[in-house]
């Protein structure tokens, strides 16, 4: 995982206890780093009032991401650079095909409010971006047949595929301008 990750609820229900014991959020937290599988930090119990807070204000955030994505011809960096001048950049979102059997047919305006692109070989990017929280940014890259438009690949003028996707954290809206941070150097 790159940068901090994403938020998160998890609602027990039909719970034998109703109060964990001292320490019991830590070993929760030790347990699952242990396999392997997850990481989790700052687990803490939250009301009712904080959850529903945390629904009502998720359009109140924006989303870093980090991707790499496939393009259909050689693109050079020139071009790349091209795209983050472009931002905002104003989606119109049907809801992807992949989702469409468990979220109703819509069509959903949203923003890419920052876009950093970095070459990583003739054919391949790496894309910072910072976008409105609930935009499908696999659906931006590659178009969604047609689903999400503009699509990356129609700024480039060629076909793209996203390869990898990281969140790298959430923020509050008013800091969409910037792209992501840089991130740390990867642990030797």
């Amino acid at each position: 995982m790159l940068g901090l990750g994403r938020p998160f609820m998890l609602e027990l229900r039909g719970a034998h206890r109703s109060a964990l014991p001292a320490g019991g959020l830590e070993a929760l937290q030790t347990q699952i780093a242990q396999s392997g599988v997850v990481h989790v930090r700052e687990l803490r119990v939250t009301e009712a009032l904080v959850q529903s807070l945390i629904k009502e204000g998720e359009d109140g955030h924006c989303k870093d991401y980090r991707a790499v994505v496939r393009l259909g011809r050689d693109v050079s960096q020139v071009e790349l650079d091209a795209l983050g001048r472009q931002c905002p950049v104003d989606l119109a979102q049907l809801t992807p095909l992949r989702v469409l059997h468990r979220r109703s047919h819509a069509s959903r305006p949203r923003s890419v409010y920052a876009l950093r692109a970095t070459r990583l070989a003739p054919r391949f990017a790496s894309l910072d971006l910072t976008t409105q929280a609930g935009t499908y940014v696999k659906e931006f890259v590659h178009g969604d047949f047609g689903r999400t438009s503009p699509s990356l690949g129609d700024l480039l003028g060629c076909e793209a595929d996203i390869l990898q996707l990281d969140v790298l954290g959430v923020r509050p809206a008013r800091e969409s301008a910037q792209p992501p941070p840089p991130l740390p150097p990867l642990p030797e």
